[in-house]
């Protein structure tokens, strides 16, 4: 016996006014990051964005590839692992924040 369960518990949500949403907080937790570290998270992107397109334009290297099959499990790997686990910890931690300040507002709105 299946029992029916309505998917969104506050209504139909707007599209525009998710997005305006989740800007508003994008924009906040940029202002707090600036205000914490004294850097501006856009005008870093734009840095590295840059230097990435310029390095990717340089001469490929000439130096050869290694075939020996333990080349991949490296120390590096890890290191990679562990920063793409906390960048996705951080964005769970600021998907719940966005989430619990979706629930205010629908509260709010009652």
């Amino acid at each position: 016996m299946a029992s029916r369960v309505p998917r969104c518990l506050f209504g139909k949500p707007d599209p525009r006014e998710t997005m305006e949403m989740f800007q508003e907080a994008l924009d906040a937790e940029r202002s707090k990051f600036a205000k914490r570290w004294g850097v501006d998270p856009r005008s870093e992107d734009k840095e590295n964005n840059y230097q990435r397109r310029h390095n990717e334009k340089s001469e490929p290297s000439t130096h050869k590839k290694r075939s020996n099959p333990y080349s991949r499990q490296t120390s590096i790997h890890g290191e990679q692992h562990f920063s793409r686990e906390i960048s996705t910890r951080i964005l769970l931690i600021k998907l719940t924040e966005i989430r619990r300040m979706l629930a205010v507002y629908a509260h709010e709105r009652e």
